[in-house]
């Protein structure tokens, strides 16, 4: 996606589109991603900050690269932009859409995650221990 930043976002129909996947929470857009991001509900708003990148010039260093904020690629677009809307329709992209997420009782409840953590870990100590 670097070749963006070579110009606005005017110019980059395919990026608007991803938005609108983004926001869709689109099993195919998320599966190109290392980690999804969104796994309780797709977001409500997005902003995509663009950065110049440097080598770094300390060998000693971990990191090889330095980034600095350049600017603000696009400024904070909300789910429901009419003007977002209006342009993947008119664009022939995908709507967004409101996909359904199944969330199991237990997941709204973190504190009973830690319960049911702490007695599996209790168990498998038990069970390690005889």
């Amino acid at each position: 996606m670097w070749f963006a930043a070579l110009s606005n976002i005017n110019h980059q129909p395919w990026l608007i589109s991803l938005l609108g996947r983004l926001f869709s929470n689109s099993d195919s857009v998320i599966a190109l991603l290392e980690k999804n991001p969104f796994e309780e509900r797709p977001p409500e708003m997005i902003r995509i900050i663009k950065y110049k990148y440097f080598f770094t010039h300390n060998k000693d260093q971990v990191n090889w690269w330095k980034r600095e904020m350049d600017s603000i690629y696009l400024s904070t677009i909300k789910r429901n932009d009419h003007v977002l809307v209006k342009y993947l329709k008119e664009s022939g992209y995908r709507p967004i859409t409101n996909k359904k997420f199944e969330i199991h009782p237990w997941q709204s409840i973190p504190i009973v995650k830690i319960v049911i953590s702490f007695i599996i870990i209790n168990f498998t100590a038990c069970l390690l221990l005889k």
